[in-house]
């Protein structure tokens, strides 16, 4: 009975894990690249994975692979600027595949070091400032053009989320907590959502949106150092302070936006 209510509560976990990445995907798709970009760097596929996480372990275990997902975060920039270089000169594929093997050396490369919460905090502020650098004007190069899916899109890329986010839970309590966290980052939400907007609209578009992703990412890691730091304090509370910070950068963002305009809103 208690095995059967577990994968009852994990199936419904999933499901509302899929339901909210067709509907955050449907806003990004009709908003264009700049909202694209913003939204798809929110804790779509890590937000989910941790809350089944924090059904399966200890806080302890949640810390800590929080400061694996925070130290995992360089992985995802340099992935994001993979797909910025790549999208405007390769199809669709050839694009997705060099930046998931971009993403697999950085992530083989940070797995073994011995990261703590300075460090990791450094290196993650020192690459995304770096990419960002390596992006900049790239955000508003692409027109603000909406996105007409194609209706199998979605189901795809929540059964991809899902599956994801499934897995890495699943495989939680064989590969340990730092491993977990950094998994928990393999960034599938913006693979999809690239493919599709590259498919759709064409590789510059494609680069422009992950180019605001970059700009959108800080959220993103704040959000997973703030469920690092409150873990032990609290795991729900941290997991719920820690989707807050994300979303606040965002609403930053916009708000700097419509302040200042678009071509501020992609400076640096």
């Amino acid at each position: 009975m208690i095995l059967d209510a577990f994968w009852l509560a994990l199936l419904v976990k999933v499901a509302a894990t899929m339901a909210v990445v067709a509907g955050i995907t449907i806003a990004a798709e009709r908003g264009g690249p700049y909202w694209g970009g913003l939204l798809c760097a929110l804790p779509l596929g890590a937000g989910p994975g941790y809350v089944l996480l924090a059904f399966e372990h200890d806080a302890q275990f949640i810390a800590d692979a929080a400061l694996g997902s925070v130290a995992g975060n360089p992985a995802v920039a340099v992935y994001l600027v993979a797909i910025v270089w790549l999208a405007p000169r390769l199809a669709v594929i050839p694009t997705l595949l060099g930046a998931i093997v971009v993403w697999l050396i950085a992530a083989l490369a940070i797995r073994p070091v011995a990261w703590t919460t300075e460090t990791a905090t450094l290196a993650t502020a020192v690459s995304i400032l770096a990419c960002c650098w390596l992006t900049r004007g790239v955000a508003s190069e692409a027109p603000p053009a909406a996105v007409r899916p194609h209706w199998l899109d979605l189901p795809i890329r929540a059964v991809l989320v899902g599956g994801a986010v499934v897995g890495v839970v699943t495989a939680s309590h064989a590969i340990g907590p730092s491993l977990t966290g950094i998994a928990m980052v393999f960034p599938i939400v913006t693979a999809s959502f690239a493919a599709v907007i590259h498919s759709r609209m064409g590789g510059r578009a494609a680069a422009a949106t992950m180019a605001t992703a970059v700009r959108a990412l800080p959220g993103f890691a704040l959000g997973l150092l703030v469920v690092h730091l409150l873990a032990t304090v609290n795991v729900w509370l941290a997991l719920a302070a820690g989707l807050a910070a994300s979303v606040a950068w965002a609403v930053g963002m916009m708000l700097w936006r419509a302040w200042r305009g678009p071509a501020w809103s992609t400076a640096l």
